[in-house]
C-alpha cells in the first residue's frame, strides 16, 4: 500500500514537471557584442526569473507552459521585453538579445566606462530601478533601501538625518566607491560618504547600482569593497510638471516638492528642474532637519554625433545630530532613543552637535558617437563645499546631565564664572606682571571644513 501511494506521489511530481518546460538565452552588450554580466531576467507577471552569468546566459527552469513576456534589465541600459512561448517538456531558446545603452537627457547620456575585453571575473551586482525606489523609499534615507540587497547592511547611523552608513561585506564605507553620474563623491581626505551632502538625492534617482567587491565594472576603477553607482533622472522630451507632499515619521516629518519639465525646445534644448524642502524632528529627542534641495539638468543634441549635457545639485541643510548610545548609557536610561547631545538653555532647547552644510556639485558631461563601436565620453566637474559643525568640549571638567539626562547648561555656566585662573606676565611686559580671569572649562566649539574640488573623467 504505501509503495503504491509513494509510486503515485512520483508518477504525479514527474507528470507536473513535464508539464513544465525552460528559458534559455544570452543577453549581449549593442555596441561590444559582449556578453552582460549580472543583468536579471524576470518572467514577466510571475516570481520566475534568472541573472546572466559570466558570458551573459541565462536559464530560467520549470516554467509552465504558455506564451510570456521576458522583462531583461541592466542598469545603463534599455529594458528590454521580448516574448516567448514556452513548451512543455522542451528548453525554449530566446536566442541572443541585445540590450542598448541608455541615456541621461534625450536619451543619449548615461553612464559610459571602458571595459576589458574579456571580462571574466566574477562579480555580484544588484540594481534598484526608480520604480522600486519610489515604491520603498518613504521616509527612509536612499541608503537604507540596500538593506534587501544581500551583502549589504544600511542603517541610520545615530539616527540624523544624512547620517546613513553602509556595510558592503563587511567593508565600511572607507573601502567602498561611490559615484553619482559616474563622478566619484567619496571624501578626499577619509574616503567616507556624507549622504547629508545628498538630502534630496532620492528624489531625482533613476536607478542605482552595487557592484559587492572586486570585479568587473562598467562604472569605474574598482575598490576593494565594492562600488555604487547613483544614475540620475534625465531630462524629459515632455513639457509638464507635479507637486508632492509627503508626510513620515522617519529622519524627517514633512516633505515638499516640486518637479518641472520644459520639454524639448528649439534648437535642441530640454530642461528639468527638481526641488524640495524636508523639515521636522528626527526620531531620537533633540534631532532636527531642515533641509532644502534642489536639481537642474539641461542637455543639447548638437548632432548625431555630439551631445552636451550639464547637470547641478545641492542640498543646503541645517540639522541637529545625536550622540551614539553605548551599552553603559542604554542600561542607565533604559531608551535607545536616548540622545544627550542637547539640553535647554534659557528655556530653548539647544543642540550641541549642529551641522550646516551645502556642497553643490556641477558636472558638465560631452558624449562623442565616434562610430557605431566607438564613443567617448569627457565629463568634467566642480564642487564647491561649505560645511559648519559644532561640538561640546571640556577642559579637565566633565560633562553633567540633568535629572532628564539632558546637557545642564546652567550648570556649565555657573563653572565657567567660578573657575579663575592667574596669568604671569601674559602680554609679554615686565616680569611679575599677573592677570586674573575667568576661564571657561566647557565650550561649544565651531568647526569649519570649506573645499573646493574640480577634476575631469573621460
Amino acid at each position: 500500500m504505501r509503495a503504491s501511494l509513494l509510486l503515485s506521489l512520483l508518477l504525479a511530481c514527474s507528470v507536473a514537471l513535464a508539464q513544465n518546460g525552460s528559458i534559455s538565452g544570452k543577453i549581449l552588450d549593442s555596441d561590444t557584442k559582449e556578453g552582460l554580466i549580472g543583468a536579471t531576467v524576470v518572467v514577466d507577471k510571475t516570481t520566475l526569473g534568472g541573472i546572466t552569468d559570466l558570458d551573459g546566459k541565462f536559464l530560467i527552469k520549470n516554467v509552465p507552459a504558455g506564451a510570456y513576456q521576458l522583462r531583461i534589465k541592466y542598469v545603463g541600459y534599455e529594458d528590454m521585453l521580448q516574448s516567448i512561448n514556452v513548451q512543455a517538456g522542451q528548453q525554449t531558446e530566446t536566442g541572443e538579445l541585445v540590450l542598448t545603452s541608455t541615456a541621461i537627457g534625450l536619451n543619449e547620456i548615461e553612464v559610459f566606462a571602458n571595459v576589458v575585453e574579456d571580462r571574466k571575473t566574477p562579480v555580484a551586482v544588484s540594481t534598484l530601478g526608480s520604480i522600486e525606489i519610489s515604491e520603498q523609499l518613504g521616509a527612509m534615507q536612499l541608503p537604507e533601501l540596500l538593506n534587501s540587497t544581500p551583502g549589504i547592511y544600511a542603517t541610520q547611523g545615530d539616527g540624523s538625518f544624512g547620517d546613513a552608513y553602509i556595510n558592503i561585506r563587511g567593508f565600511g564605507q572607507e573601502e567602498v566607491l561611490f559615484m553619482i553620474n559616474g563622478v566619484p563623491m567619496n571624501d578626499m581626505e577619509n574616503g567616507i560618504m556624507y549622504w547629508s551632502n545628498f538630502a534630496g538625492l532620492s528624489e531625482v534617482t533613476r536607478n542605482m547600482q552595487v557592484q559587492r567587491g572586486l570585479g568587473a565594472s562598467k562604472l569605474a576603477v574598482n575598490s576593494v569593497g565594492g562600488t555604487v553607482n547613483i544614475v540620475t533622472d534625465p531630462s524629459e522630451r515632455r513639457k509638464g510638471g507635479r507637486a508632492e507632499v509627503t508626510f513620515g515619521n522617519g529622519s524627517f516629518r514633512n516633505r515638499y516638492r516640486l518637479t518641472l519639465h520644459s520639454g524639448e525646445l528649439k534648437g535642441g534644448w530640454s530642461v528639468s528642474f527638481q526641488g524640495s524642502r524636508s523639515t521636522g524632528d528626527g526620531i531620537r529627542p533633540g534631532t532636527y532637519v531642515d533641509a532644502w534641495s534642489y536639481f537642474l539638468t539641461a542637455s543639447k543634441k548638437i548632432n548625431e554625433k555630439h551631445t552636451l549635457l550639464f547637470t547641478t545639485f545641492g542640498a543646503p541643510a541645517d540639522r541637529g545630530r545625536a550622540y551614539n548610545v553605548n551599552t553603559a548609557t542604554y542600561e542607565r536610561f533604559n531608551d535607545y532613543q536616548y540622545n544627550s547631545a542637547w539640553g535647554y538653555y534659557k528655556g530653548q532647547p539647544l543642540s550641541v552637535s549642529q551641522n550646516k552644510s551645502h556642497k553643490p556639485q556641477f558636472t558638465l558631461m560631452h558624449l562623442w558617437n565616434v562610430n557605431d563601436k566607438i564613443s567617448v565620453t569627457t565629463s568634467a566637474y566642480a564642487s564647491i563645499a561649505r560645511v559648519y559643525g559644532t561640538a561640546l568640549l571640556h577642559n579637565g571638567f566633565a560633562q553633567v546631565l540633568d535629572t532628564e539626562g539632558l546637557q545642564d547648561f546652567s550648570a556649565y555656566l555657573a563653572n565657567n564664572l567660578a573657575n579663575t585662573q592667574t596669568v604671569t606676565n601674559p602680554y609679554g611686559t615686565a616680569l611679575g606682571t599677573q592677570v586674573t580671569g575667568a576661564q571657561s572649562e566647557s565650550i561649544i566649539e565651531a568647526r569649519y571644513n570649506n573645499h573646493n574640488w574640480y577634476g575631469v573623467i573621460t
